[in-house]
């Protein structure tokens, strides 16, 4: 016997894909403010390399989401961050850094990572907008009092970017109490050290537990995106507990412990994972730069089983030199372009092969070219672009 319940039960007399019902849907939508799920997938704030959007599996970072950045000291995360945001900046986002470290950039050096072109640089420098707190609780008021200010002048369908950089370094509401941080009065924080403040990692996780959930709708009413940047703790068990046989750099990748527990694991759409893997040499064989891996822990968006490595420089002049052609070109200090050709070839894709360091595709005419020249011609030749983002499964060029 079959059963059909009532809601079953299909009104032969409504398509809802007939093109005039999905017309008076649309409008439908558009006058209560709802959005398509089209459109909804199409709201991606842009990174610079294809590579990484290859990672992501998207044409960049979910808008109103939370997105992490987790690695070991030193392996280029904030260099990355920067990078990032200063493409955000040139495609008119505007865009809040907000440093818990006690560290900056040399000018030339952030400008660097923004663009190739100096002017450029210049006038994303002159637009981005930096700032300096030491506690959570002044971050999260820090985020809404910068968002609102925006808010007043920029229309709601531009967005906003916070980045937190980095958020395990911020101090839990109990740390800086003890820590003589809360008030306007600091008398007491000057003569306390590390030995005043009482270490709760519980707190910290309670408060990002709470301030996840919490600032979820302001992301979504405001159109704010929030980055956060946070280190890794050393794991110790990680390796032992996994396999005894793992080795140093499988077991830090795997590696995802830090201050304030699971919440971000839980709230963030896209969870990144940087991991040096080795130094990079120039073709005098002298270090100049690091190996990072990069993959997703987490990919609200897309797979997370993709992953790249990238090269980072140094920060030193000498790695450049050569490189810069002053007042017209900066060279990039980041280099995703062999990432990108490594994942064509081992895919197959355009033909490309490699020998002695040097790519040739003959789908794309080149021979014997620099990777950097091969991801030019692809980003510069639009259905070239649109391939190489179809066979990577890179969604969503094809709706833009």
């Amino acid at each position: 016997m079959n059963l059909m319940t009532k809601s079953a039960i299909r009104n032969m007399d409504f398509d809802i894909f007939s093109d005039a019902n999905m017309a008076l849907l649309d409008k439908a939508n558009k006058v209560d403010g709802f959005k398509s799920m089209a459109e909804v997938a199409n709201s991606y704030l842009p990174v610079p390399w294809l590579a990484l959007q290859y990672v992501i599996g998207r044409p960049g970072i979910p808008v109103n989401s939370i997105i992490e950045f987790m690695g070991m000291e030193g392996v280029g995360k904030s260099s990355l961050t920067n990078a990032i945001m200063g493409n955000f900046l040139l495609h008119n986002i505007p865009c809040l850094y907000i440093n818990s470290e006690p560290k900056k950039f040399d000018p030339s050096w952030r400008m660097r990572l923004f663009n190739t072109d100096p002017q450029v640089a210049a006038k994303i420098d002159a637009v981005a907008t930096y700032d300096y707190c030491a506690t959570l609780d002044e971050m999260d008021e820090m985020v809404r009092k910068w968002v609102a200010g925006r808010r007043e002048i920029i229309p709601m369908d531009v967005p906003l970017v916070v980045f937190n950089d980095s958020i395990t370094k911020m101090l839990n509401p109990d740390e800086a109490e003890a820590a003589g941080w809360v008030g306007t009065d600091y008398k007491d924080a000057v003569g306390k050290g590390v030995q005043a403040i009482s270490k709760k990692p519980g707190v910290t996780a309670k408060w990002m537990h709470a301030w996840s959930r919490s600032i979820a709708p302001f992301l979504n009413k405001l159109n704010v995106t929030i980055i956060n940047i946070a280190g890794n703790n050393i794991d110790v068990n990680s390796k032992a507990a996994m396999n005894p046989y793992m080795s140093e750099i499988a077991a830090e990748k795997a590696n995802t412990t830090r201050i304030g527990g699971t919440a971000m694991n839980q709230s963030s759409a896209i969870q990144f994972k940087l991991t040096y893997i080795g130094s990079y040499k120039n073709s005098k064989k002298e270090n100049c730069g690091k190996r990072i891996n990069i993959s997703t822990k987490k990919n609200g968006t897309g797979t997370s089983e993709r992953q790249i490595n990238y090269v980072i420089l140094d920060e030193e002049t000498a790695n450049f030199k050569g490189l810069d052609v002053p007042g017209k070109y900066t060279a990039p200090a980041i280099l995703m372009d062999t990432a990108l050709c490594d994942v064509l070839i081992q895919k197959g894709i355009f033909g490309l092969s490699i020998d002695r360091q040097r790519y040739s595709s003959p789908d794309l005419d080149l021979f014997k070219v620099r990777a950097d020249e091969i991801v030019q011609k692809i980003q510069t030749t639009p259905e070239l672009l649109l391939k190489a983002a179809s066979e990577l499964g890179i969604q969503g060029y094809g709706q833009v």
